[in-house]
């Protein structure tokens, strides 16, 4: 297996991997947006450019059998402390293809979340 960030072009993959989580949360259909996938890119092109968004993907013999997307927090409201004393990061999807599970890939994915949250500063804890 490997753990590697995900390209631009592979953000199909991500989005798809997204609607699986909501839907494994017996999500109704009816409760997803029409306009969800295209929202979900907007959102991960948008993260990108702040350039705090972390993509990954795990591969097994070629296929993509998981991804995992992370961020640095954007806060909703005025901080008023020094970045040093608060740069929380947050995992927001991690996802593997059901006949891949068991097998430590959410495990590495994670691990390789985390590494990216704490190379811009997040203080990140298990």
């Amino acid at each position: 297996m490997i753990v590697r960030p995900a390209l631009p072009a592979e953000d199909a993959v991500l989005a798809a991997h997204y609607l699986a989580l909501w839907a494994s949360y017996a999500t109704p259909p009816e409760a997803i947006l029409a306009d969800a996938e295209a929202r979900i890119h907007s959102f991960i092109a948008e993260a990108r450019r702040s350039k705090s968004l972390g993509v990954f993907l795990a591969e097994v013999d070629g296929t993509v059998a998981g991804s995992a997307a992370c961020q640095v927090y954007n806060s909703p409201y005025p901080e008023v402390t020094m970045p040093a004393y608060r740069r929380p990061g947050y995992i927001w999807s991690v996802w593997v293809e059901p006949d891949y599970r068991r097998r430590g890939i959410v495990r590495a994915l994670v691990e390789r979340a985390v590494a990216h949250l704490k190379d811009r500063g997040s203080p990140w804890r298990f």
